[in-house]
């Protein structure tokens, strides 16, 4: 046995050194102006793989979802949630904001007891996926879509995902691509079957929490 590993590792060291991946240039921005964030640190940017997808696992209290996250358009974002996976930061958060008028999302993302729109203290850009912003022009969000919330503002990618359950149409370029989901749209489709909870008088009839809490107990990235 300790004959056979020697000469694998001979072997090994004359072949062709691999390849190292790619790089891409993240920049995080460590405490970004947010009403509301979490300290969690900053992602290295050392390395960033750019080629292939990764698989984002959202275990809920409802079952699974699999989302495959292109690191070729998204660099940034696979780079992000992987991060914040690691440190736990959306394990016990729901899914708090469901759309159903117009536009058809979920969005994800914030952690536990949070407030919608709470997010790590750092933002990013990624705008690889659908290109900058273009003022005035529209583009369709395929059913089964993931996208990077953002806040219409420089640097404001953080944690929020949103899900597209019924092809939607939305500004182009404002929320990028990050991937698709490749299981659990029935889970997606039975929140927003639920419908939005009943308003006070100051919500909406079709934007805001579901009337079906969506838990995610875990995310892992890979």
């Amino acid at each position: 046995m300790v004959g056979t590993l020697a000469a694998a590792g001979a072997c090994s060291s004359s072949s062709k050194a691999p390849t190292p991946p790619p790089r891409s240039t993240c920049v995080f921005y460590d405490k970004a102006p947010r009403t509301q964030a979490r300290n969690v640190g900053v992602p290295s940017t050392t390395s960033v793989p750019v080629t292939g997808t990764v698989t984002m696992t959202v275990q809920t209290d409802q079952g699974t979802i699999a989302i495959a996250v292109d690191r070729a358009t998204a660099p940034c974002s696979a780079l992000s949630f992987a991060y914040l996976a690691g440190r736990h930061y959306f394990d016990g958060g729901t899914c708090n904001r469901l759309t159903t008028d117009e536009i058809y999302t979920l969005t994800c993302g914030d952690p536990k007891s949070a407030p919608l729109g709470t997010g790590p203290m750092y933002g990013f850009d990624e705008h690889a996926a659908a290109g900058p912003p273009s003022a005035g022009t529209t583009v369709t969000y395929p059913r089964g879509t993931v996208a990077l919330v953002t806040g219409g503002t420089p640097h404001s990618g953080g944690g929020e995902f949103f899900i597209v359950y019924k092809d939607t149409t939305l500004p182009a370029g404002a929320y990028p691509v990050i991937g698709t989901v490749t299981a659990g749209m029935d889970i997606v489709d039975k929140i927003a079957k639920s419908g939005v909870k009943p308003p006070d008088s100051n919500s909406s009839t079709t934007d805001g929490p579901s009337k079906l809490v969506l838990t995610v107990t875990s995310l892992t990235v890979g």
